[in-house]
């Protein structure tokens, strides 16, 4: 069970189909299902807390361009 303010932790596994690595600001987390990306920065591993109770939709993009 996951309550409000506890720290929710996220984890990509992407891979380069080219085996490059993957930078970390290649990561853009949308955290409520709004389609900003609100973290731009932490790549492949981020931590979240949400305050207010209720369903939350996560996206992740990768952007290599």
């Amino acid at each position: 069970m996951i309550y409000v303010g506890d720290s929710i932790n996220f984890n990509a596994n992407v891979s380069d189909p080219q085996g490059e690595s993957i930078p970390n600001n290649a990561y853009k987390w949308d955290f409520d299902g709004d389609g900003k990306f609100d973290d731009v920065s932490s790549g492949e591993q981020v931590s979240r807390r949400y305050n207010i109770p209720g369903e939350y939709d996560v996206r992740l993009k990768v952007d290599l361009n």
